[in-house]
């Protein structure tokens, strides 16, 4: 009887989390070094995933919802899910074993470009996964620690980090510019009635319906035109 290899299936999962990733050449680098790794593991690729500048958390990812649900759906004939990098599939340690537990179900195995050792299912590649995934997290939550150090720097500084209450204009002059330098500007059609409003409702004049009934029958409108809502 004639012995046939089997040909393992798999997917291909890219992901970059900013809009300048997104226009550059990163999700095409991680593509073809994706697309070189299956073909040198003679892995045929079933699907390819792309996640452009999405949220790093699993439960927010559209397109890694999709490839797990493929897996699922494709049982027995997915084999290899490949990723660039460890951290390209999660960016703290729960997400990543949650996602690893999927794919054990499904009878898939994760495979990094990058990292190959972790494939190896040996215990020297599990205590390298570990030490991966826990630096994948320690590098988001050191990324956030710096953004909210970031945010509390700008409002000390009188800059409002989000988009500007009613009353104000946003500063930044471009949508392209990455962030604001300046303190919002004063809205000159609103600023006076919003002031006037809310330092009357400090003073117990108000509830938040009748300020809302007040400032409709001074005329003060949302930014897009519309009667002020509570």
């Amino acid at each position: 009887m004639e012995n046939k290899t089997k040909i393992l299936g798999g997917i291909i999962y890219c992901r970059v989390s900013s809009q300048e990733q997104v226009q550059g050449t990163s999700l095409d680098s991680q593509k073809q070094a994706c697309l070189k790794y299956a073909h040198d593991k003679s892995i045929k690729p079933l699907k390819i995933f792309i996640e452009k500048g999405e949220s790093a958390t699993a439960a927010n990812r559209t397109e890694l919802i999709k490839a797990l649900d493929f897996c699922r759906d494709n049982k027995g004939k997915v084999d290899a899910f490949i990723v660039w990098k460890v951290d390209r599939f999660a960016r703290n340690t729960s997400d990543h074993y949650g996602l690893q537990a999927q794919l054990i179900k499904f009878g898939v195995s994760l495979h990094s470009v990058t990292e190959p050792m972790i494939t190896d299912g040996g215990p020297v590649g599990k205590v390298l996964e570990a030490v991966l995934a826990g630096f994948a997290q320690f590098e988001n939550d050191t990324r956030k620690a710096r953004c909210e150090g970031g945010i509390q720097r700008k409002i000390q500084e009188g800059i409002w980090p989000w988009h500007p209450p009613i009353g104000y204009i946003h500063s930044k002059n471009h949508r392209t510019d990455k962030r604001k330098t300046i303190p919002d500007l004063v809205d000159s059609e609103r600023f006076d009635l919003v002031q006037k409003g809310l330092k009357a409702y400090l003073r117990g004049e108000h509830s938040i319906i009748s300020l809302t009934r007040t400032f409709n029958e001074w005329g003060l409108k949302t930014k897009t035109g519309k009667l002020m809502f509570k």
